[in-house]
């Protein structure tokens, strides 16, 4: 599980977050590889706080969620999987 602050997100490319810590770091993912699938809230925008988390089931296939991170706030995430 990552939580940190959006740097940039291409819909259906790539999402960035900023981690922060006492050496801040990049995480990167992609969010188009094949076969894998992806929940994204809506409305993502730089400077947003997420939590993303990256889950593998048994058979190897790979599912990422980010979520807003304000307390309050319920997600909407929108399902994508790649390659269809």
């Amino acid at each position: 599980m990552v939580r940190g602050k959006v740097e940039s997100y291409e819909i259906g490319k790539s999402l960035k977050v900023t981690v922060p810590g006492k050496i801040v770091s990049t995480k990167s993912f992609d969010l188009g590889e094949k076969g894998e699938t992806y929940h994204v809230a809506r409305d993502l925008k730089p400077g947003q706080w997420v939590t993303v988390r990256e889950k593998t089931d048994n058979s190897g296939h790979k599912t990422l969620t980010v979520q807003h991170s304000t307390k309050g706030h319920t997600p909407q995430p929108s399902s994508h999987t790649s390659g269809e």
